[in-house]
């Protein structure tokens, strides 16, 4: 079964994880899902069916994620590598795809202490596969609106929440002040804010870098973090959340938020 960031693009040799930060062509690559695998699709390419890889019957590696963390992965084979390699670099090798089943559990506390610290609601749970820092992005209509107010060519898939609000009364940026929420029969609970990268600077509709360096540009004039002066330079958007009691969401879904 597929699940949210279970898939991951990795350098060949390094290991190294590969993102849209040196491969905004990647944002161009659709996924679909299909009995027992998925299929990769690109502009320009012959779309690739992969048979799901599984424990046992393919090889086991690692990807070297940021602060250089090692996360497990199944490597999703030869065919997978040379497409995701003639996609990306124009030629068959380098690059290899991989798969995360879930089995092992990532421990961002050794890796990704600063955080940690300045978060104290950020635990080992929290993480996901292969996102950054929480598995769990939820944004507001509202909020997304208000950048688009500001700046130009932009949209919500610009900043990839797989979780969005919407609601007539809820006013931009008020889910920075959510600790918890409920959806269906789900609780949420608010983990940190997302600070956010160059990433939402290329138009996921083209692959090509927004003009100026934007959205970043304008939203680090009015939504820089300031929390425990931790010095980073990132504007935040939305925030990382952790699932306190499950359950199913479905598009549509009643929300219930806090009265603050």
């Amino acid at each position: 079964m597929l699940k949210d960031r279970c898939l991951v693009v990795y350098n060949e040799e390094t290991k190294a994880f590969q993102t849209a930060r040196n491969f905004p062509r990647l944002l161009l690559i659709e996924t679909k899902t299909n009995k027992g695998g998925f299929t990769l699709i690109s502009p320009g390419t012959v779309p690739l069916g992969i048979t799901i890889p599984k424990l046992g019957n393919s090889r086991e590696d690692y990807v070297v994620m940021w602060n250089g963390e090692k996360v497990f992965t199944i490597d999703c084979g030869d065919e997978a590598a040379e497409w995701i390699s003639k996609t990306l670099l124009g030629y068959c090798y380098g690059l290899r795809l991989g798969y995360h089943d879930g089995s092992c559990k990532r421990d961002i506390r050794k890796f990704h202490s600063r955080y940690i610290e300045m978060y104290p609601k950020l635990k080992r749970a929290t993480s996901g596969k292969y996102s950054d820092l929480s598995t769990i992005l939820l944004l507001t209509d509202s909020s997304v609106n208000d950048v688009i107010s500001r700046v130009t060519n932009v949209s919500k898939h610009n900043f990839r929440p797989n979780i969005v609000i919407g609601g007539a009364n809820i006013e931009p940026y008020s889910e920075d002040n959510w600790d918890r929420i409920k959806v269906g029969d789900v609780v949420l609970k608010s983990v940190m804010p997302c600070p956010r990268c160059s990433i939402t600077t290329i138009d996921p509709e083209s692959g090509l870098h927004n003009e100026g360096f934007e959205p970043i540009t304008t939203m680090k004039k009015y939504r820089k973090l300031t929390k425990y002066n931790s010095g980073l330079s990132y504007p935040n958007l939305g925030v990382y959340m952790s699932v306190e009691h499950p359950g199913r969401i479905c598009v549509g879904d009643v929300v219930y938020i806090p009265d603050n």
